[in-house]
């Protein structure tokens, strides 16, 4: 029975993946976050306490400003262009379309960004000087972003996968090669050529796309990208908040420096499992995007992928509360050994949030339901600050894991039965 389920279900599945460039998505992927935790984890050592404080806030401010990056643009192409068929005038009038606005909308951010930078004084010095440096970062960001997600929506996951192995290897010598040379200034200098080289690169590959010459996209299709791209830019910013509160509630409620950072220490392992899933549907999304229409294929599928990526996640939490006691000081240190209950909490919230939030998110972005996932955002963020105003005076910093996982709980139930009923209608 074993062997016969393999080679009439997972063998096929397996291939099938292969062949549509799974693999190569995942493991480029994969290559990229190590990249980034590599950089992140040099930059530390190699800066100087004071130069690091510096290059933290202003790296703050920019990653604040990618909330909003080109008004959600990237993903109304993802959106609209996964629905037209690949290659065709309608999808490629829309890629252009899109991609002006987003960079006509940055213009305008940067020379704002630029002008901030001249004109407000920033409570530590030498920001203003990085402020004024990354003030056009954002739109060369933009261009590499709006080329991959044009890749993802044609289906072409192999060179997608490659530009982000490409753009993985430049991040490495240009951010930490700056970094060593010219301290902070010279790690966004890195950063900005980082993404131009990789921008260039990638577009080889669309040559014919950008000279080949279309008819605008149609009224109708211009109010639908700015409304999917601004209420996307609105949820990912709410979103975000989620990872950022936490902590700044524990430090106002608790005041202890080293609670802030054992919980800090807890979700990190969390956090990071989480690009797994989001992986997974970098891949998946265009499926549903062209084929939301066929409410039953969407259904067979979203169930299909549900039960698996729960399923791992499951997996990889159970083994990792088991050796949470040993992974967590040989990790992190001996000082951290205390958070090994904290961290299991957080595992299970993964569990709920990898396996069942992240998966459902996407495919009820892929039925065009964003203001659906706006709420959902909203809820998941006022129910999370409320229940840790309620737990944490109580519990300290398991309160504030065990309101994540009752967040967690509460809002993939709320948004699995959504979209159920969404595709059984």
């Amino acid at each position: 029975m074993g062997p016969s389920i393999i080679r009439k279900g997972l063998i096929p599945l397996l291939s099938q993946l292969r062949k549509t460039g799974f693999f190569h998505v995942f493991s480029s992927s994969t290559i990229n976050r190590i990249i980034n935790f590599v950089v992140v984890f040099f930059i530390v050592r190699v800066l100087s306490p004071e130069d690091y404080a510096v290059y933290t806030y202003a790296f703050s401010i920019l990653s604040v400003l990618l909330l909003i990056n080109g008004l959600g643009v990237a993903t109304g192409i993802l959106q609209l262009c996964s629905e037209k068929e690949p290659g065709s005038c309608q999808s490629i009038s829309l890629f252009k379309y899109s991609s002006r606005i987003g960079m006509q909308t940055d213009c305008v951010l940067a020379i704002a960004l630029l002008v901030s930078a001249l004109v407000v004084s920033f409570p530590l010095q030498g920001v203003n000087t990085l402020v004024g440096l990354i003030s056009f970062l954002p739109l060369v960001i933009l261009a590499f972003e709006l080329i991959q997600v044009w890749y993802r929506s044609q289906g072409a996951n192999r060179e997608y996968a490659r530009n982000i192995t490409i753009n993985s290897a430049f991040l490495c010598f240009f951010v930490l090669g700056g970094a060593l040379l010219f301290n902070s200034i010279g790690a966004f200098v890195g950063y900005y050529l980082t993404y131009l080289f990789s921008a260039l690169i990638a577009s080889v590959g669309m040559r014919k796309t950008i000279r080949s010459k279309t008819q605008p996209p149609s009224p109708l299709e211009k109010r639908t990208l700015l409304k999917i791209s601004l209420a996307s830019a609105v949820t990912d910013g709410i979103s975000a908040l989620l990872y950022q509160i936490d902590i700044i509630i524990i430090g106002a409620l608790v005041t202890s420096t080293l609670a802030v950072a054992e919980y800090r220490v807890a979700t990190l392992i969390p956090v990071a499992l989480l690009f797994i899933p989001s992986t997974i549907m970098v891949y998946l999304f265009p499926y549903f995007a062209r084929n939301r229409l066929d409410k039953k294929w969407c259904l067979r599928k979203y169930l299909q992928a549900t039960a698996i990526v729960a399923s791992f996640s499951v997996l990889i939490t159970i083994i990792l509360i088991l050796v949470s006691k040993p992974l967590i000081p040989f990790v992190f240190g001996e000082a951290y050994e205390s958070v090994s209950g904290v961290f299991s909490v957080l595992m299970i919230s993964y569990a709920f949030n990898g396996g069942f939030r992240i998966i459902t998110g996407n495919i009820i972005c892929s039925q065009r339901k964003y203001l659906a996932n706006l709420c959902f955002a909203i809820i998941t963020v006022l129910l999370f600050i409320v229940l840790c105003f309620i737990l944490i005076p109580l519990y300290g910093i398991e309160g504030a894991a065990w309101s994540t996982l009752a967040t967690m709980i509460i809002t993939a139930i709320m948004s699995n039965v959504y979209l159920v009923k969404l595709l059984t209608a």
